[in-house]
C-alpha cells in the first residue's frame, strides 16, 4: 500500500507531505476458527472449508482497513517514507516494538541504523532526539520495521483476541 499524506500542522510547524510505502507479513493464524465459524454459519461438511478459511481471511482485511490500520494479529510491518519530516507516524497499530530504523540516501545504497537512543516514541508517532528526521537528496528516505497487533499469532489466537471483533467477522 503507499500513499501521499500531509501531517498535521502544529504549534504554528506545518510538516511537508510524506510519502509512504506499508507492507505486513500474513498470518499464519487467523482471529476466528473454521470451527468456530463452520459452527456459527451451521455447516458441519468439509466441503466448504477452503471458501470458509479464504471469508475468514476478507473478514480480517476489511475489519482492519475499516479500523484505520489496527492489526487484530501480531505481525511484522516494514514500513518505507520520504525523509525531511518532524515526525515519522506509524501506520500500523498497536505498535509493540520497533525492531529498526534505517535512514538511506537511496533505498539502493546501504543504510544509516539509527540507534534506539536517537528517537522516541508517543501517540502513534516517532520523534527523533534533534526535533526533526534528516534529509538528503529526493530520493531519500527511512525504512521502519516493527511488529504491531492486539494477538499473538498462534494457535491460541482465536481464544485470545477480543470477542468483539471476533463477533464482527463472523457476521
Amino acid at each position: 500500500m503507499s500513499l501521499f499524506y500531509d501531517s498535521s500542522s502544529f504549534d504554528g510547524y506545518t510538516d511537508v507531505k510524506q510519502y509512504v510505502t506499508v507492507t505486513e507479513t500474513t498470518p499464519v493464524h487467523n482471529p476466528i476458527s473454521l470451527e468456530e465459524t463452520k459452527n456459527y454459519l451451521k455447516v458441519d461438511y468439509a466441503t466448504d472449508d477452503d471458501l470458509i478459511d479464504g471469508l475468514i481471511f476478507a473478514a480480517r482485511k476489511q475489519i482492519e482497513n475499516e479500523l484505520g490500520g489496527l492489526l487484530i494479529v501480531k505481525r511484522t510491518v516494514t514500513q518505507k517514507q520520504s525523509g525531511g519530516v518532524k515526525t515519522i507516524d506509524i501506520m500500523r497499530e498497536p505498535l509493540v516494538s520497533i525492531s529498526s530504523i534505517t535512514y538511506y540516501e537511496d533505498f539502493d545504497s546501504t543504510g544509516e541504523v539509527i540507534p534506539s537512543t536517537d528517537y522516541r516514541i508517543a501517540d502513534g508517532c516517532i520523534f527523533h532526539r534533534n526535533g526533526y528526521w534528516k534529509q538528503g537528496r529526493d530520493a531519500d528516505g527511512y525504512r521502519i520495521i516493527y511488529t504491531a497487533g492486539l494477538v499473538d499469532d498462534t494457535g491460541q489466537t482465536a481464544e485470545n483476541s477480543p470477542h468483539t471483533l471476533r463477533q464482527a467477522m463472523l457476521r
